[in-house]
């Protein structure tokens, strides 16, 4: 919620300490999806490799089976890439995001790579 108050600062900040809670429970699931959402509220705060590796950890983290984490994951790295002006990366993002959404029939989920 706070990413879209643009009240950046406490949203990194409660951010932080979810990842931080799910460290401690070893939950990888928990942590990916405070990376993504880290990576977001980063990338909004001008903070693109920060963003970068936020959401590249996250990736790394999740289950190859966690297709919906994964594919918004790309969204997010799509969009930072974007923002770097790193127009091939862009590409290759979204299309890694559109093969896996096309794949599951995700087409009408327009929040996947909504910011």
């Amino acid at each position: 919620m706070n990413r879209h108050l643009h009240n950046y600062t406490e949203g990194l900040k409660q951010a932080q300490e979810a990842l931080e809670i799910y460290e401690q429970l070893s939950d990888s699931m928990g942590q990916a999806c405070s990376l993504c959402k880290l990576a977001q509220l980063l990338q909004h705060d001008n903070q693109p490799n920060a963003a970068q590796e936020a959401a590249s950890l996250a990736i790394n983290l999740l289950d190859k089976d966690e297709k919906f984490d994964i594919c918004k994951c790309h969204c997010v790295l799509g969009e930072i890439s974007q923002s770097k002006g790193e127009i091939s990366k862009v590409i290759d993002h979204f299309e890694e995001a559109l093969v896996i959404a096309s794949s599951f029939n995700w087409h009408d989920r327009h929040y996947l790579c909504a910011g």
